[in-house]
């Protein structure tokens, strides 16, 4: 795809750097691994964390995020035409524990729905904007993050709607 995705997040908590991306190893899957920035400058990573796959590689972009409240990486991406999010907690030695999986829109073909960012307020509440037809309309969805790391999903839906020649 040609889309630009938010691979990076920072956790000031364990102080580690969060990188989330489409992993295409032995079997692909969108992947994430915390890493610590050495005094050295040297890098060091923890484990690789599963976020959604095995195999389920996803479509368009994928993004993460950093919930302060409640400490929680959230992971957002699109696959088999439906959109979800995910959180994790961060351990001080790098290892990531993910928590149940939320699906946030459904019947969203890679033609219609390529283009997506996520963005959270650091206080328990984040939000997707994702194109919704090849037109350029915009929807927003919001979501909210608890402290134990489960999400629930908003009743209403933004919508922006775009008619003309850009």
């Amino acid at each position: 795809d040609s889309t630009t995705s938010k691979n990076l997040a920072y956790d000031p908590d364990t102080q580690k750097v969060i990188f989330g991306a489409q992993y295409n190893g032995s079997s692909g899957s969108y992947s994430a691994v915390a890493m610590t920035v050495n005094s050295n400058g040297s890098v060091s990573m923890g484990s690789r964390l599963i976020v959604s796959g095995n195999p389920a590689i996803p479509q368009g972009n994928t993004n993460v995020d950093y919930d302060k409240l409640h400490n929680k990486v959230v992971f957002q991406w699109r696959y088999n035409n439906n959109f979800y999010a995910r959180t994790a907690t961060v351990a001080a030695n790098g290892t990531m524990t993910a928590n149940a999986t939320l699906t946030l829109a459904t019947g969203h073909t890679a033609n219609s729905s390529n283009y997506s960012t996520m963005a959270g307020d650091s206080n328990g509440v984040a939000a997707l904007f994702y194109s919704e037809t090849a037109y350029g309309n915009i929807k927003l969805k919001i979501f909210k993050i608890a402290s134990n790391g489960t999400l629930t999903l908003g009743s209403g839906e933004g919508e922006i709607t775009y008619s003309g020649t850009l």
